[in-house]
């Protein structure tokens, strides 16, 4: 990944380059060594571990679990503020599902997650 992702940026170094690793939490150090610029993180990791062990200086990406979208509105929100919070000890946080949206999901719930990440992520 490492040879790909010095590639990539020599080819094209105004672009940021994203790696996410499915199930990343027990090589997270290895991903750390890539040289991307965010590190794309899944729900099985625990965001503010992901950042230690990633360091402050680090952009994260992710990481709500999608299956999180079929609890109630009022826990969605929870969530998503605790995602966020979380997320801010990193350099840089892009909040979002890391898997997408299951087919199932209802529309106000991902509605509602939408919604939350704009309130909470407000400064």
């Amino acid at each position: 990944m490492k040879k790909i992702i010095t590639s990539l940026k020599k080819q094209h170094p105004e672009t940021p380059v994203i790696y996410f690793t499915n199930n990343c939490a027990g090589i997270i150090k290895e991903v750390k060594k890539s040289g991307a610029d965010v590190i794309g993180i899944d729900w099985r990791i625990d965001i503010a571990d992901a950042i230690k062990r990633l360091g402050k200086k680090a952009v994260v990406q992710g990481n709500i679990d999608p299956c999180a979208l079929f609890l109630r509105e009022e826990d969605i929100g929870k969530k998503v503020q605790d995602i966020l919070l979380k997320g801010k000890n990193a350099k840089g946080h892009i909040f979002n599902l890391r898997h997408g949206i299951l087919p199932e999901t209802p529309v106000k719930n991902a509605i509602a997650a939408v919604e939350a990440v704009h309130k909470y992520s407000r400064k």
